[in-house]
C-alpha cells in the first residue's frame, strides 16, 4: 500500500428529448445553452470588450451586477463575503490513494483550518477517503478519524439523504493507480447516483493525470464537458516534504475576472514542486454547458464554472495548487479556495 492513513490521514479529512432524458439534464447540471447564449462574445471570454460583465453570464445576476456576496467597493463592484452566511456543511469525498489525503503531512489540516478558523462555525466538513477497499473518515472541526462502510452505499456517509449536504466536492483519483476504486465498483456507481440526485452545488476537482471520478460524474450529469491531460494518467505519488510553485496563473493573463479571484487575488498558484517530483494540471474540453475562467492559452481551460442558471458547478483541473495555499507568499491561493466555498453557498 502506497501509504497508511496514521497521522497523516488527520491532514486528509480536515479540508473538505424523451421525458427521461429532460429530467435527467434537469436534474444534473443546468439547461444548457450555446456559447454565445453563455458569453455573447463568442463564448471565450465572458467580458464585453470594455472587461465589463455580460448580464446572464456566469460573473454576474441577471441585472449585470455582481453576485449580492458583500459590500459595494469605491468603484460599485460587489466585494464577496470571506465567509459564507448560512451554515455549509460539506461532504467531500477524496477518491486518491494517499495523495490528496495526506502524503503531504498535514496538508489538508492546515489547509481546512485556513477555510474554518476565520468563519467560526459556518462551515462543518465531512470527509472520506475512499479507496478500492477502504473509507476512512472524519467530521471536521472536532471529529477524529474513524472506519466507514466500504460495501453498502446507503451506509457510505453520515446522511442517506445526500441533498442534505450544503455542497459536495470529489477530488478525482484515477484508473491508473492500482489502488484507487474502479469506476465500474458498484459502490461508486451509486455514488455517482447520489450526487447527480442530491442536486447541491459541486466542486470536482482533478490534477496530474487523475481525473477518471470527475470524467465518471460529468457523464453522469450528462455534460458535454470533460477533464483531460497529456499526463501519464494515475501516477502512484508519495508527496511528501516542503512545496514551492512553479508557475502561477495570473490575474488579467490566465485569469478572467470572477468572484471566484476576487478579494484583491492577483495570482493562483499551478505547477508545483516537491524535491524532484513536479506536479502539473490537467485541463478541460469544455461543452456549451461551462465557462472557462482560469486558461493556459486559448484552447487549455484549467477552471471553469457551470453556465445558465442552474446547478453551480465549480471544475478545477489543478488541486495540486493547494499544496503551497499555506505558504506565505501563495495566500491568495487559499483566498480563491475560500472563495469557492462561498461562491457554492449561493
Amino acid at each position: 500500500m502506497k501509504t497508511s492513513l496514521t497521522l497523516l490521514f488527520l491532514g486528509t479529512l480536515l479540508l473538505t428529448q424523451g421525458c427521461g432524458d429532460a429530467a435527467e439534464f434537469s436534474s444534473g447540471i443546468a439547461n444548457k445553452k450555446s456559447s454565445s447564449d453563455a458569453t455573447p462574445n463568442g463564448g471565450q471570454d465572458p467580458r464585453n470588450p470594455n472587461g465589463e460583465g455580460i448580464p446572464g453570464d456566469p460573473t454576474h445576476d441577471p441585472n449585470g451586477e455582481g453576485f449580492p456576496d458583500g459590500e459595494k467597493n469605491p468603484n460599485g463592484e460587489t466585494i464577496p463575503k470571506d465567509c459564507p452566511e448560512k451554515l455549509q456543511d460539506i461532504l467531500v469525498l477524496d477518491m486518491k490513494s494517499g495523495w490528496w489525503a495526506g502524503d503531504a503531512g498535514e496538508f489538508f489540516t492546515t489547509l481546512l483550518r485556513g477555510l474554518t478558523e476565520p468563519c467560526g462555525d459556518t462551515y462543518s466538513f465531512e470527509f472520506h477517503h475512499i479507496l478500492e477497499t477502504s473509507n476512512t473518515y472524519q467530521v471536521f472541526p472536532g471529529g477524529s478519524p474513524r472506519a466507514g462502510s466500504i460495501l453498502d452505499i446507503n451506509q457510505l456517509v453520515l446522511k442517506q439523504d445526500w441533498g442534505q449536504y450544503s455542497q459536495i466536492w470529489l477530488l478525482s483519483g484515477s484508473v491508473g493507480d492500482p489502488y484507487d476504486m474502479r469506476a465500474s465498483n458498484p459502490v461508486f456507481l451509486g455514488m455517482l447516483q447520489k450526487i447527480h440526485d442530491a442536486k447541491v452545488p459541486l466542486f470536482l476537482g482533478s490534477g496530474n493525470g487523475n481525473l477518471t471520478h470527475v470524467n465518471a460524474l460529468l457523464t453522469k450529469l450528462q455534460s458535454a464537458t470533460q477533464f483531460t491531460t497529456n499526463l501519464p494518467e494515475g501516477p502512484v505519488v508519495n508527496a511528501t516534504g516542503s512545496f514551492t510553485a512553479l508557475s502561477h496563473l495570473k490575474m488579467g493573463e490566465q485569469l478572467t475576472k470572477h468572484n471566484l479571484f476576487a478579494r484583491g487575488i492577483m495570482q493562483i498558484a499551478d505547477a508545483v514542486q516537491t524535491q524532484s517530483y513536479q506536479m502539473r494540471s490537467d485541463f478541460l474540453q469544455l461543452g456549451s454547458d461551462f465557462v472557462a475562467i482560469g486558461s493556459e492559452g486559448v484552447n487549455r481551460p484549467l477552471i471553469a464554472v457551470s453556465a445558465g442558471e442552474g446547478r453551480r458547478i465549480v471544475l478545477d483541473s489543478g488541486l495540486q495548487r493547494f499544496y503551497v495555499a499555506n505558504n506565505s507568499e501563495e495566500k491568495d491561493t487559499l483566498t480563491y479556495l475560500q472563495n469557492l466555498a462561498v461562491y457554492l453557498s449561493h
